[in-house]
């Protein structure tokens, strides 16, 4: 390995914090969705009463559904409101402490709307160690982070509390995984693979779908094991045999290393379902299909004026001139990478609802973005007019990205819809997304120019129970945050790229 872990350490965590400085400033102290609202509920229950089930609400009836036994359940996957359990319990020990005078149910709510920030900080940090490991200098990989982090829609939804995020650093975590267990030759790379397998087995955890992405992980989780003695069985599979080798505890180790963390995952999976609703095969999605024709959700996610993905993250269209060259420096990776774009676009835009319902952008998109973003890589260290565009597309992206984290989206959405039932025209979904007038980037714009829908608490710590000496630290800490990753990146140096 060309560049050391050591010299690594600092630009990821300069990465880590900056975003998170970055995010921390924009947040809204709230989950802006019923989606989250019903994980947090579980993730709740779970924290302080050690069950999932929760109490029927009409609100959300296609969200909280009936089970097994009468008793009522979220449809949702466990992983996100496992993790939220973190920050619930976090605190309840901070309320019961140092936080008295906040109001529990507030500051709860206040922790959770958090972590989707930590982990898409994080998942920055995982973009910046993968383009590194793909042969990018160390600039250029915190530029490629940055911009994933900065001009995409990984920053609007860092504060929400959809699953996006996390299943995005799930994917990444198994990318680094695989990537890195390919490019080590020492036994620490058991425990890459350890942690690929927990990525993969989370991310399935997290949001089910995320089952369609295991074949092409799987294929170059065998393509990876070919330099290695446990890819000795795969040479014999494909009758290139090398000779002298002794494979079978090199294989042993590896298979128990990828098996066992996903397994663990899948297993706590079939019992979230089947504790739900009987059958380990049920995940209570009942009558939600994929049969939107694939053409046009194609071109809803593609061209359309209000969800264009080209709009929302305009790198990605360089992305698509950039992958023949990436594909020619890095085959295997670029295949893995397309492939995870091809099954989640795919995937989305059979979906009946491939507008991702009342969100800000092609929320369903989300996890293809830092892999388009990587591929960029090749393009922009060999030609200086792809260095330009990406300046330009990354600047539109920038501002497209603000507006979104400044806004609270559900406001217009609401306003919309209460004028289309107004009207007699019945659902306004997706029938505004295809008009340029209606699109959420240019009314939002509007509105955010009138000083409307502006959903920013960073700097009203008051209105969710927070005494002035306790929003004082917060910002002192959100100050020293920002410090802290300037300093650490401008103190980065390239070092000899990852061959």
């Amino acid at each position: 390995m060309g560049t050391s872990g050591k010299a690594l350490t600092r630009p990821a965590a300069g990465v880590f914090l900056t975003l998170l400085a970055c995010y921390l400033l924009t947040h809204g102290g709230t989950f802006y969705s019923s989606d989250g609202y019903v994980m947090y509920a579980t993730a709740k229950a779970l924290a302080l009463q050690h069950t999932i089930v929760l109490a029927p609400n009409p609100d959300v009836a296609w969200q909280i559904v009936q089970g097994q036994h009468g008793l009522y359940f979220s449809k949702y996957g466990l992983g996100q409101p496992l993790l939220a359990t973190i920050p619930i319990l976090l605190a309840k020990a901070l309320r019961e402490s140092i936080l008295s005078g906040v109001l529990d149910e507030a500051l709860s709510i206040y922790a959770v709307s958090l972590l989707n920030q930590v982990v898409t900080a994080a998942s920055g940090a995982l973009v910046f160690l993968l383009a590194v490991r793909l042969g990018n200098g160390i600039r250029l990989a915190v530029g490629l982070a940055l911009a994933w982090g900065l001009t995409t829609l990984a920053w609007p939804y860092s504060k929400t509390f959809f699953s996006e995020p996390l299943f995005t650093a799930c994917l990444l975590l198994a990318a680094l995984g695989l990537l890195a267990y390919r490019q080590e030759g020492n036994r620490w790379r058991y425990g890459w693979l350890a942690l690929a397998s927990l990525g993969l087995g989370y991310a399935v955890l997290t949001r089910v779908v995320g089952a369609l992405l295991l074949p092409p992980f799987l294929a170059y989780a065998a393509r990876a094991a070919l330099p290695h003695p446990e890819g000795e069985l795969l040479r014999r599979l494909i009758r290139r045999p090398a000779s002298g080798v002794d494979w079978w505890r090199s294989a042993l180790a590896a298979a128990l290393a990828f098996g066992i963390p996903a397994a663990a995952c899948l297993a706590l999976l079939l019992w979230h379902n089947a504790a739900r609703f009987g059958s380990p095969f049920d995940n209570g999605y009942t009558g939600e299909r994929f049969d939107t024709p694939l053409l046009s959700g194609l071109a809803g996610l593609l061209v359309s004026p209000g969800k264009s993905i080209f709009l929302y993250a305009p790198l990605t269209a360089l992305a698509v001139v950039a992958w023949p060259r990436f594909w020619r420096e890095r085959r295997a990776e670029a295949v893995l990478y397309a492939a995870i774009a091809a099954v989640v676009l795919v995937q989305n835009a059979k979906w009946w609802s491939w507008w991702g319902g009342w969100v800000w952008g092609p929320r369903l998109l989300v996890p293809l973005l830092p892999f388009a973003i990587l591929g960029l890589g090749p393009l922009l260290r060999t030609s200086a007019r792809a260095r330009t565009a990406a300046w330009a597309l990354a600047g539109f992206g920038f501002g497209v990205a603000l507006l979104g984290s400044l806004v609270d989206f559900n406001l217009y959405l609401i306003e919309i819809h209460a004028q289309y039932e107004a009207a007699g025209r019945g659902n306004a979904d997706p029938d505004i997304y295809w008009r340029l007038s209606t699109s959420p980037i240019v009314v939002e714009a509007q509105r955010l120019w009138e000083g409307r829908d502006i959903s920013v608490v960073t700097f009203h710590l008051q209105r969710i129970g927070f005494n002035t000496a306790q929003s004082t630290v917060f910002l002192v800490a959100l100050a020293l945050i920002a410090v802290a990753g300037v300093w650490l990146l401008a103190g980065t140096r390239d070092e000899p790229d990852i061959p």
